[in-house]
């Protein structure tokens, strides 16, 4: 009875927004292991660094700017602790064991029906870091784990 209700109520909800509003609530990420639920994706950002250049003739003294290399933040994917499931470790552990397995990575927003509407593709990615939540024992939350990944480029498909 209660997904029923969900189920309407997410019904009315996309009826009553602007059809072409993107929500980033429902997502998948394929990173080249079997789970692909994750709660959380930062770091999904390009940019392009800058070079300045100026002449010792130039009486102004203003820089001339100039686009410089292509620049990347790294993505970091956070997601529940599931018994027995150690695959972002064990790609982790490779990367220290200098037995890098670099992956392509797609990360698709999805819309109401969960079907892909805006897919980033990350080129060659590996971990850097991983962390575990802390632990308290005054308090009952779900124990998370996220990886940091460094990669060599983005790109959007629509």
């Amino acid at each position: 009875m209660r997904t029923f209700l969900v189920q309407i109520l997410h019904k009315l909800i996309s009826l009553l927004m602007p059809q072409n509003l993107l929500f980033t609530r429902n997502f998948t990420v394929e990173w080249g292991g079997d789970r692909i639920g994750v709660t959380e994706v930062t770091g999904l950002s390009i940019g392009v660094e800058t070079n300045s250049y100026r002449e010792g003739t130039d009486r102004d003294g203003a820089s001339i700017i100039n686009p410089g290399l292509e620049k990347t933040n790294n993505i970091v994917l956070k997601r529940g602790i599931l018994r027995g499931d150690t695959q972002l470790y064990d790609w982790m552990k490779q990367v220290i064991d200098n037995q890098t397995e670099p992956r392509d990575l797609t990360i698709s927003l999805l819309n109401n029906e969960y079907e892909p509407v805006l897919t980033w593709r990350v080129a060659s990615a590996y971990p850097i870091h991983m962390e575990w939540s802390d632990l308290h024992a005054n308090e009952s939350v779900v124990a998370m784990e996220s990886i940091e990944i460094t990669h060599e480029g983005i790109t959007v498909v629509g």
